[in-house]
């Protein structure tokens, strides 16, 4: 099996922090609220981390977990990690996740339909 290309550390970091973010909003919380003199204590660092420019510390997401009342990996849910797909088949495969299943039977019936007229021409 071919390996994966690793993700993109930025664009993980971006997801990361608009999730922590969002769970902060959920809770009604100000940043100033979040902040707690042994774990997070510096707005600006805080700050960093919904930006997408810091990930904390695994003590801190704990503490960030209990703060905000969710599961450690509820954090991580909804990331998408998008991989480099170079090759036609990745690029496809990629094309098909994005499809709704009714838009997805149509990209099959059209690629059956393309092979059986190459596959006759041949």
């Amino acid at each position: 099996m071919k390996p994966l290309n690793p993700p993109n550390k930025e664009i993980l970091l971006k997801q990361f922090g608009k999730r922590v973010k969002e769970f902060r909003k959920a809770k009604g919380l100000t940043i100033e609220q979040t902040l707690d003199a042994e774990f997070i204590n510096s707005r600006s660092y805080y700050q960093r981390i919904e930006s997408g420019e810091s990930f904390p510390s695994l003590q801190n997401l704990h503490y960030l977990s209990k703060r905000f009342g969710v599961k450690l990996s509820d954090f991580f849910s909804d990331i998408k990690i998008a991989q480099k797909r170079s090759s036609v088949k990745g690029k496809i495969s990629h094309l098909l996740e994005s499809l709704s299943e009714s838009e997805a039977g149509v990209a099959y019936r059209v690629l059956v339909s393309a092979l059986k007229f190459k596959r006759a021409r041949n």
